[in-house]
């Protein structure tokens, strides 16, 4: 898919607040720790957020996607309190945090499902703050939202086969055998119905969509929510071997042991503020700030 040829439209589109995580309460007050947000000497691009400056369109060029000093509302509630956020190629970031701290919050206003009040997000480097969800997506970036989404009245092949799409650079690696390989379960269920299926088919049926994009980022929210431990095992096996495809990831998610061995950073949220940003062997040897910052 071409790069946009033109500006961003704006839109005025917001989700209701039952849609996205709220406010709610819990330890900390948001500014525990910061590590650091850049995304490391290992990777090359350890460059703060605060670095950036110039136009709109070249900030956060070396990132996928940027948001810097993020706002949001509902109405008069403010839910997002300046939150520093980025993901670079290949990179798996994990947000963590407990309910009602911003998490679904930020990923849908940085995808234009919730319109920002304040800061900037950008896309490869382009500024796109009040780009509508489809432009975000057209972008190279797919979305598995919490609730799954699934066309229940369509089969199952039906609802792979409508995403299907070459990526943004015209890469068409995920194709349908490939997903098919990726999730033999749903190859033995074409013909059912969305409705028909379980929640872990639902939820590797959501993901096999998104993979159809063939995308650069994907965004899984709550990944194992609700799902058996056998079912959650296999989704996490899928996660992995997205990885190692070299598709970035942002994963939200409860399971600390699962994301600590599969992410290069974990952000935690508090309040609507970023508690902590750091390695997730940072938070593993710190078993008294994880306690204070998720209760696990």
């Amino acid at each position: 898919m071409a790069e946009f040829a033109s500006p961003p439209l704006p839109h005025s589109a917001q989700a209701s607040p039952a849609a996205a995580a709220g406010t709610g309460t819990g330890a900390g007050t948001g500014a525990d720790v910061n590590v650091g947000v850049g995304v490391g000497a290992a990777r090359g691009a350890g460059v703060g957020v605060g670095a950036w400056v110039g136009s709109a369109v070249g900030r956060g060029a070396g990132y996928l996607l940027q948001a810097t000093d993020l706002h949001s509302h509902y109405g008069a509630s403010h839910i997002l309190h300046g939150i520093d956020f980025q993901i670079a190629r290949a990179e798996t970031v994990a947000l963590m945090g407990r309910n009602g701290m911003g998490k679904s919050t930020l990923l849908r206003t940085m995808l234009g499902l919730v319109r920002a009040t304040g800061g900037q997000v950008h896309v490869m480097g382009t500024n796109m703050t009040t780009a509508a969800p489809f432009q975000i997506a057209r972008a190279g970036i797919a979305y598995v939202p919490e609730g799954r989404g699934i066309f229940p009245n369509l089969s199952v092949k039906e609802n792979l086969i409508m995403a299907a799409r070459a990526g943004r650079h015209g890469q068409a690696d995920w194709t349908f055998e490939r997903v098919m390989d990726c999730f033999p379960r749903l190859r033995e269920r074409l013909a059912h119905g969305g409705a028909q299926l379980s929640g872990g088919e639902q939820q590797m049926l959501t993901i096999g969509r998104a993979l159809m994009t063939n995308p650069e980022l994907l965004i899984l929210d709550e990944a194992t929510e609700g799902l058996a431990p056998l079912v959650a095992r296999e989704i996490w096996r899928i996660v992995a071997q997205i990885r190692q495809s070299g598709i970035a990831t942002i994963i939200v998610d409860k399971n600390f042991a699962a994301l600590s061995a599969l992410a290069d950073r974990i952000q935690i949220l508090v309040k609507g503020r970023t508690a902590f940003s750091g390695a997730a062997d940072a938070l593993r040897e710190q078993p008294e700030l994880r306690q204070r910052l998720l209760g696990v």
